[in-house]
């Protein structure tokens, strides 16, 4: 696809040296063709302007806007859950983290043959350091945790009653 559009562009660019060129030949002198001329010219300019910056503006890379102001506020899913030895995500029928803006979340699980439960917190993100701190009441447990996110994923390792509850998230 690049290579087609530098093949358009070089396309371009010599089409328009080309009219430019031989504006005097195309039309001869009197006050209608130097109207015409003047038209011809200022279009000119601005499809030469539009050639120059528009190669700058490279759609694919440049990614969306959520990429560029707040990447990190998603909703996350747990994918492994373990307190001790024992697989904790095993009781839940899902486990999602859903940061909703740039202050408030939400934790909705759905323990197996129950109601869905939400809870909402505040957090806080630092963007230097991709450092995700949040203040948690889950499954009636209290805690302040920090994590890192990288990738879309993290990790939440806490020591409760003497076992460690270890749990991964994934951006979904």
């Amino acid at each position: 696809m690049a290579e087609f559009a530098s093949y358009f562009y070089l396309s371009g660019i010599i089409l328009l040296f080309l009219i430019i060129v031989n504006i005097r030949v195309i039309f001869p002198r009197n006050a209608y063709t130097y109207v015409m001329k003047r038209k011809l010219l200022l279009f000119t300019a601005v499809f030469l302007m539009l050639l120059t910056l528009l190669p700058a503006c490279d759609a694919q890379n440049a990614g969306s806007l959520k990429s560029i102001t707040r990447p990190y506020i998603a909703q996350y899913e747990c994918i492994e859950a373990k307190f001790g030895e024992e697989n904790y995500l095993e009781k839940f029928d899902y486990i999602k983290l859903t940061l909703k803006d740039k202050e408030n979340m939400e934790i909705c699980y759905k323990l197996k043959n129950s109601e869905r439960t939400i809870v909402k917190s505040k957090y806080d993100f630092d963007v230097e350091s991709k450092r995700l701190t949040a203040d948690v009441g889950v499954l009636g447990y209290k805690f302040k945790q920090s994590t890192i996110i990288e990738n879309g994923k993290f990790t939440i390792s806490k020591s409760i009653g003497g076992k460690q509850l270890v749990m991964k998230f994934k951006a979904s």
